[in-house]
């Protein structure tokens, strides 16, 4: 059977296919995927009474005259002129983000020590990011908040007073609203991992069938824009700094002072001991899910080499497929 040009191949595809809205990260719910983000706005004020945690569904929007092929696009490169004016109104922008949006909705907090304070002033730079969608900001927001207020709730005592009932219930509540959001995420990116190899073993057979080149490749690309979501740096980063922070102000002063309080315990307070398992599985799934983001975006790396880049690509050019579940 001869070959199609691969030039062809492009120009007969992408005209039939519309890909992911840019604004769509991993963290974003699937098509397939019925699950709600626990963590909402109301959890800022409210997250020390259970009966008033909220879920909700972030909607995927997908626009059907969006270009599945960026690159292809026909705009003409910026110049060094015009790269200067987006940096600095990139920069405009953020610090309006910071100043008016970010920094009021956070709690209002005293000197800090220097290390904390770092992971914090990162925090905020990151939420003041302007490629971050309200939501996902408004969500990191309540997050941060919540490490925050669980800071206070453990640390703000004399130690000799560490963990006594009130503050145990409260940092009950507070750490099981975190996990909440751990766990939901966690299992979003592990049902991505297991999606990606699914397509993966799918590619293999869609490869084998003796079937004209041009409806391989169709059958290829509606494959992983229909089951494929794109990976964002912005997103992942934002993750490691939700652990980083969770790290300094809470796990590691608790894991210190709780380590202390335990051998001279008796009895064991059930109650102390069931926060004590939440806040390591707060740091626990939290890790791993960062690890399975690393491990989805590794696993497109793998299907975009393997099957959606050309010859071409071997001599040096860049004509793979490119479709935006590939794009960073």
């Amino acid at each position: 059977m001869a070959k199609t040009p691969v030039s062809s191949l492009l120009d007969a595809v992408r005209s039939q296919l519309v890909v992911d809205s840019d604004s769509d990260g991993a963290l974003s719910p699937g098509r397939s995927s019925e699950r709600c983000d626990p963590v909402r706005e109301s959890e800022l004020t409210h997250a020390h009474n259970p009966r008033n945690r909220r879920s909700i569904h972030i909607s995927r929007k997908s626009n059907s005259s969006s270009e599945p092929f960026p690159e292809y696009e026909d705009s003409p490169p910026m110049d060094a002129a015009d790269e200067a004016y987006k940096e600095a109104f990139t920069a405009v922008m953020q610090e309006d983000i910071r100043i008016h949006t970010v920094e009021p909705a956070l709690e209002p907090l005293s000197e800090q020590p220097v290390k904390k304070q770092w992971v914090l002033d990162e925090m905020t730079k990151c939420l003041s990011n302007p490629q971050l969608t309200e939501d996902t900001r408004m969500r990191f927001i309540a997050l941060t908040n919540m490490v925050i207020r669980l800071d206070s709730a453990l640390f703000s005592g004399p130690i000799y007073d560490f963990l006594n009932p009130f503050a145990t219930a409260e940092a009950q509540s507070i750490a099981s609203c975190i996990l909440d959001f751990a766990s939901w995420t966690n299992s979003l990116l592990k049902e991505l991992v297991d999606r990606a190899d699914n397509v993966w073993n799918v590619l293999e057979l869609i490869l084998e069938e003796d079937i004209p080149e041009i409806v391989r490749y169709q059958r290829m690309v509606r494959l992983v824009s229909a089951h494929l979501q794109k990976t964002r740096r912005l997103e992942q980063h934002l993750l490691q700094l939700l652990l980083d922070l969770y790290d300094e102000w809470v796990h590691n002063d608790f894991l210190r002072l709780r380590n202390a309080q335990i051998v001279q315990e008796a009895p064991l307070d059930n109650n102390r001991l069931h926060l004590t398992r939440t806040l390591h599985a707060i740091w626990d799934v939290l890790s791993r899910a960062i690890e399975n983001y690393d491990i989805y975006r590794a696993s497109l790396n793998a299907i975009r080499d393997k099957f959606f880049t050309t010859p071409d690509d071997t001599a040096g050019s860049s004509s793979f497929i490119s479709l935006r579940c590939f794009q960073d």
